[in-house]
């Protein structure tokens, strides 16, 4: 004949039981708050390396934009590209780049001069309709100013997502205030 455990283990056997399973249940709480932790910690530490490389880029732009501005500013001769296009042209490669839409090509057309110096140039380009408002806001807020003359939207024959862009930009040239030769405007 068996007996049966004295009442007190039992209480004890059903207490330790409890105990177990509640420790169980905090060790997976705390598994599963731990992996969504981790996850916030990537995903901040992946905005964080964006947010980077975004001030890397403008740091580059606005040494590019300094550069540009110092040209123009002890520039006594006729404006010709030969001095504005390379800047102008890493200018806009970078903000294309950073919009994320791929440039097919970039051609400088002839500088006019009317009241101020405009510096026109040619662009194609393929973008989805995220990455063209992307760089048309990054446009806007460049400097030196960069206008948008032209822009022509063209959807894909075949379909797709991407947009064929063909746009004329112009930088204008007034250096703090000032025209070419160091006039008023």
């Amino acid at each position: 004949m068996t007996t049966s455990p004295p009442r007190t283990l039992q209480w004890v056997i059903l207490l330790t039981s409890i105990l177990v399973a509640m420790l169980v249940g905090l060790a997976a709480y705390q598994w599963v708050a731990a992996a969504s932790l981790q996850h916030r910690v990537i995903a901040q530490r992946r905005v964080l390396a964006r947010e980077q490389q975004r001030s890397a880029s403008l740091h580059n732009m606005a040494t590019l934009e300094v550069s540009l501005a110092e040209r123009m500013a002890r520039h006594a001769a006729p404006w010709t590209w030969n001095e504005q296009l390379p800047p102008m042209m890493a200018q806009v490669s970078q903000l294309i780049k950073h919009s994320g839409a791929k440039l097919d090509t970039m051609q400088s057309a002839p500088v006019v001069e009317q009241g101020v110096v405009r510096f026109p140039l040619r662009l194609t380009l393929r973008a989805d309709l995220r990455q063209l408002v992307d760089l048309l806001q990054r446009l806007r807020t460049t400097e030196p100013v960069l206008g948008v003359d032209q822009m022509s939207i063209r959807t894909p024959e075949q379909g797709g997502a991407m947009l064929h862009v063909d746009m004329t930009l112009s930088a204008y040239v007034l250096v703090e205030g000032r025209l070419p030769g160091g006039a008023r405007p």
